[in-house]
């Protein structure tokens, strides 16, 4: 069963999709999302921005294909929170590396209370044992998306601007 996961730097899920079989694409459980549809109506990411290098830079997320992947470390950095948070969510709860016996129309229940009790964790600084996350795999490939022309021009404009103002702080 696939999970969709958007969470912030403090490894706590922000939006959880679960229930497709494993075998859809990851871009297709994207579209099909609350998420996706929240994104499009403007219910999330709305339309702040900062100016990076006299680019209008709005809220986004970071997503990436595999050409992509070197865009810039501080990208990256991003990108590993997402794992670091699926990795410690299968860390405290093994169940989810394992057969699951129930019925499946439940599954996605339990994976989303999973989710906020593991929220309610992090947030209280319970401990995590790292030891916990060493068999379980942490490489989750984002879907490949195409970026829009939100607030500012071509999305390449706020990815070079991103660059340039990386490169210099």
């Amino acid at each position: 069963m696939l999970i969709q996961g958007v969470v912030d730097v403090n490894y706590c899920f922000l939006d959880v999709c679960v229930g497709w079989l494993g075998s859809i694409h990851d871009a297709r459980v994207f579209a099909q999302s609350t998420l996706y549809d929240n994104i499009e109506h403007h219910h999330i990411l709305p339309n702040n921005t900062i100016t990076v290098s006299g680019v209008r830079i709005p809220l986004h997320l970071i997503d990436f294909t595999s050409d992509q992947r070197n865009y810039n470390y501080r990208m990256c950095r991003a990108r590993i929170t997402v794992e670091i948070a699926f990795g410690r969510l299968k860390g405290r709860w093994h169940r989810f590396m394992k057969r699951n016996d129930m019925n499946v129309d439940n599954i996605p229940h339990v994976i989303t209370a999973a989710c906020i009790l593991h929220n309610i964790c992090e947030v209280h600084g319970e401990h995590f044992n790292d030891t916990w996350v060493q068999n379980v795999d942490s490489d989750y490939d984002q879907p490949v998306t195409v970026a829009r022309d939100t607030a500012t021009g071509p999305p390449q404009n706020v990815r070079n601007a991103l660059i340039k103002y990386f490169r210099h702080n």
